[in-house]
């Protein structure tokens, strides 16, 4: 019982750093499997340390669609920082939305993903935006060398993808 214990209370430190320093993005879908693969652990820990992520505001989750990292958890700060008249923002790496089945091909999962995010980023700016809060996705023209490149593309692909 305390070997699972402590697996719970590593997955959550660990997922929630990953969350606090943007490794994990708002709107992201988090899959138990590929979390507990990440770090080593079975399910039952990490299912225990999303639980108590949701609890404090940290992810959503919603039965049968996923997990997902919550900006939801920043809206205090956002909100007291625009009030003191600072440029408060949440930003994205996501793409513009084009339907174009060119953009599906070879990886729907991944791009369904980045569109989610996309479609987070414009009902997010629509909300926040009495609340002095902007909401932006980046877009870079080349692929980034990211964990989703080396997990989703092919090899070829992350070797001619920018590393800085």
């Amino acid at each position: 019982m305390k070997k699972d214990v402590s697996s719970s209370f590593l997955a959550y430190t660990q997922i929630k750093g990953r969350i606090i320093d943007v490794t994990y993005q708002p709107g992201e879908r988090l899959s138990e499997t590929k979390l507990a693969e990440e770090f080593g652990l079975g399910r039952s820990p990490i299912r225990t340390a999303l639980s108590r992520l949701e609890s404090e505001g940290w992810v959503e989750i919603s039965p049968q669609s996923g997990t997902f990292v919550c900006s939801q958890a920043c809206l205090p700060e956002l909100i007291r920082s625009a009030a003191a008249g600072r440029n408060a923002h949440i930003l994205t790496l996501s793409p513009p939305l084009n339907m174009q089945a060119k953009w599906f091909a070879g990886h729907v999962a991944y791009t369904m993903s980045k569109y989610g995010m996309s479609m987070c980023t414009l009902g997010m700016s629509a909300e926040l935006k009495a609340d002095g809060i902007a909401v932006n996705s980046l877009w870079p023209r080349t692929t980034i060398a990211t964990a989703a490149v080396q997990v989703h593309f092919p090899e070829a692909i992350l070797k001619a993808s920018d590393w800085h």
